[in-house]
């Protein structure tokens, strides 16, 4: 859903400030949507790193590093990408400096990280210390006190994102639903709370092609609630396969390939389609890898931490 009221104001505060803090009144907001947004309309002078937390190397500052660096060598190199095994972040910031222009870079889930990891990170972030480059946090600026050395920097911690409008809801919704099912859109709508993750949640299965009538005569008001749902559909139907791949990927922690998976389970190519496609509230099924979703949102994964 467009939120492009927020991010002219994120525009505008970096004009002023070196770093800006973005948060949201509640869970399901859209911060990393927002963050998002904001990485697609800058990509030409933005690099980015969004973490939700299950994917466990990349709270590792070296993941973060190489995946940063591999951003920077396409800009560097006019979109030709790194084709080695390792890329070092600090061999890549003298020609990006050089260049005199303003550069963001966006960290998403930065403040959930273990306390553990915050050392090295805060090392990897340090290492971007250019007057020109601007930087914008998920989370609130005391969030981050052992992780960023802010010094005389200029901040502003006081982005706080509300919760979609309800009008906004069925906007977006409209043009999804068929004509039929139209009298079911306020009630859709009213169902999310202006919550990005559940407007995510229905908008997949719209897309899907599945029916809405089981959510929307159920109990169910969070997002946990209606994954928790479409899990005991899966135990009930006695997918005992599909149950297994989701807990292998969720426990895994990390995107692994599908042909990695097939030979751990012990799975034909054609029986993992089948799961995937049954099992689509729960995996990401991106090229050449497979992720677990978290609850809280999605986001993007680095297929260089993929195994």
């Amino acid at each position: 859903m467009p939120r492009d009221q927020f991010i002219d104001m994120f525009e505008s505060l970096l004009a002023n400030n070196n770093m800006i803090f973005v948060s949201g009144i509640s869970e399901g907001c859209g911060v990393t949507t927002a963050l998002a947004m904001f990485v697609e309309r800058h990509c030409s002078e933005c690099f980015s790193f969004f973490n939700d937390g299950f994917d466990l190397y990349s709270q590792e500052s070296e993941v973060v590093e190489e995946c940063l660096a591999r951003q920077i060598y396409l800009y560097n190199n006019n979109g030709s990408s790194f084709t080695g095994e390792h890329i070092d972040l600090e061999s890549q910031l003298p020609a990006l400096k050089k260049t005199g222009c303003v550069f963001y870079f966006v960290f998403d889930g930065f403040d959930k990280l273990p306390k553990e990891k915050n050392e090295n990170m805060r090392k990897t972030i340090e290492k971007l210390n250019a007057r020109q480059f601007r930087f914008i946090f998920s989370g609130k600026k005391d969030d981050y006190s052992s992780l960023l050395s802010i010094g005389n920097l200029r901040v502003f911690d006081g982005v706080m994102l509300p919760l979609f409008r309800i009008d906004e809801v069925e906007n977006y919704f409209s043009p999804m639903i068929p004509e039929q099912e139209k009298n079911n859109l306020s009630t859709l709508a009213k169902m999310t709370g202006g919550n990005a993750t559940l407007v995510d949640f229905f908008r997949q299965k719209i897309e899907e092609g599945i029916g809405l009538d089981k959510y929307l005569l159920s109990d169910c008001r969070t997002a946990t609630d209606f994954f928790k749902s479409d899990l005991d559909d899966i135990k009930s139907l006695n997918k005992r396969e599909d149950l297994l791949v989701i807990a292998f990927i969720a426990f895994a922690g990390i995107p692994m390939t599908q042909e990695s998976i097939c030979n751990i389970l012990g799975l034909e190519t054609e029986s993992f389609s089948t799961i995937l496609t049954e099992s689509s509230a729960f995996l990401k099924d991106l090229p050449g890898h497979v992720a677990f979703k978290s609850v809280q949102g999605n986001c993007s994964v680095n297929p260089a931490i993929a195994v």
